[in-house]
């Protein structure tokens, strides 16, 4: 038996030397069917053996020895859209940069690329406010810190959007005033469309099944003219998500916002100043 799993540990070595491989192709390797070359390879990466991407090339994984790391995001980098690519290119460029100085768009997409992009919470060491940052994945904590709060008094600020006065300006401009929302203005749609959201099709009044970025991925749009927004709205807002198996967005202009965390990538929330 152990000559066995030597045996079998030897030919994924000598495939993976090769590069980084997809766990279908490892499978035709060693003849094995992929649900038991996925748990013959997930031993591996348990023992620091071997390494894989977070996140699926399709309905596979990727596999790949230490060292190969850089080749195995180049693999995954090439099946993104647009935005993602986008996104990440932005982050490696700025290397830190705040999370509040991205779109809720922009912000859902990093979610799911945790293998460029990773997210940090610090103190700003003038201010002490606490905030949350996102970080080129191939940077150290250390370098994360130093970013975030140099030790010299030339203090630089974290790459900031050189357009965010810009959209928060015609973002201000789609409430007729504050706290109201006109959600069939042509307006509020030229909005949806800046956020990525196309082709909208009302369930109800204020509530919007749209598609959404590149993939056109189904999702709940919702405009809410609510002053405050508490637990009661979300456990509704994630409702719909879960009626139509999908993530809502929250289009508002409330001046209070409850915690809802606890819903995860469920409720995201795009607020209008």
């Amino acid at each position: 038996m152990a000559s066995e799993i030597n045996e079998i540990y030897s030919k994924i070595s000598e495939f993976l030397s090769r590069g980084p491989a997809l766990t279908i192709d490892i499978a035709g390797y060693i003849r094995k069917d992929t649900t038991q070359t996925s748990a013959i390879l997930d031993y591996y990466v348990s023992r620091g053996s071997l390494n894989r991407i977070e996140r699926r090339y399709g309905t596979s994984a990727i596999y790949y020895f230490k060292e190969d790391r850089e080749k195995a995001l180049d693999k995954l980098f090439q099946t993104l859209n647009s935005n993602e690519k986008n996104l990440i290119n932005r982050v490696k460029s700025a290397k830190v940069i705040k999370s509040e100085d991205l779109s809720p768009t922009e912000r859902y997409l990093s979610k799911s690329l945790t293998d460029f992009i990773k997210s940090v919470s610090a103190k700003d060491s003038e201010t002490e406010e606490k905030i949350d940052y996102l970080y080129y994945s191939e940077l150290t904590l250390d370098e994360v810190k130093a970013a975030i709060n140099p030790p010299t008094a030339q203090r630089l600020p974290v790459a900031r959007e050189k357009n965010t006065k810009q959209r928060e300006t015609q973002q201000s401009r789609v409430a007729k005033k504050a706290g109201t929302i006109d959600s069939s203005s042509p307006e509020t749609k030229n909005m949806l469309l800046s956020y990525g959201f196309s082709d909208a099709s009302m369930i109800e009044k204020d509530i919007y099944l749209c598609d959404y970025g590149p993939s056109r991925l189904k999702v709940i749009v919702i405009f809410s003219n609510k002053n405050s927004l508490t637990d009661k709205d979300f456990i509704k807002f994630a409702g719909y998500a879960e009626s139509y198996k999908t993530v809502s967005f929250v289009i508002t202009a409330s001046q209070k916002i409850g915690d809802y965390s606890k819903y995860g990538n469920v409720i995201n929330i795009i607020k209008i100043n």
